[in-house]
C-alpha cells in the first residue's frame, strides 16, 4: 500500500497481503525510490481456433437446418406412399390449420 501525504513529504510504503485487514498499519516503511518487480507475467493470449467442418454440425442451428432440409426432401416422398384417406385427412387438418390462421390475422378471435 502506497500512502502519499503531501507533494512535500516522501510516500510511505506498506507491506500488504491480499485478504489481510488494512489496520493496523505495519511500522515498516520503505526509502522513496523503490523497485516494485512483477511475481509472474500473465499471458492473456488466446490463439484464434482453426476452422472445423466437423464440428459446424455440432452447432444447434446447423442441425435445425439439416433437419428442416431433409424434412423438405422427404416429406413428397412420404406423403405419395401414404393411402388416399390419410391424404385427405392431412389436407383437411391442412385446412382447417391455415383457416384458424387467418382468422386471427383478420383479427376474428372468435372464429
Amino acid at each position: 500500500m502506497v500512502e502519499v501525504v503531501s507533494p512535500d513529504r516522501t510516500p510511505l510504503v506498506y507491506p500488504y497481503i491480499p485478504g489481510t485487514p488494512l489496520l493496523p498499519k505495519p511500522n515498516v516503511t520503505y526509502a522513496h525510490p523503490f523497485a516494485v518487480l512483477a511475481k509472474r507475467r500473465n499471458n492473456y493470449f488466446v490463439p484464434a481456433e482453426s476452422f472445423n467442418v466437423l464440428g459446424m454440425f455440432k452447432s444447434p442451428m446447423m442441425l435445425l437446418m439439416l433437419g428442416s432440409g431433409i424434412m423438405m426432401f422427404a416429406m413428397p416422398w412420404l406423403m405419395s406412399n401414404m393411402d388416399p384417406e390419410a391424404v385427405e385427412d392431412a389436407k383437411k387438418m391442412q385446412a382447417k390449420i391455415f383457416g384458424a390462421q387467418a382468422a386471427i390475422q383478420n383479427g376474428d378471435l372468435a372464429g
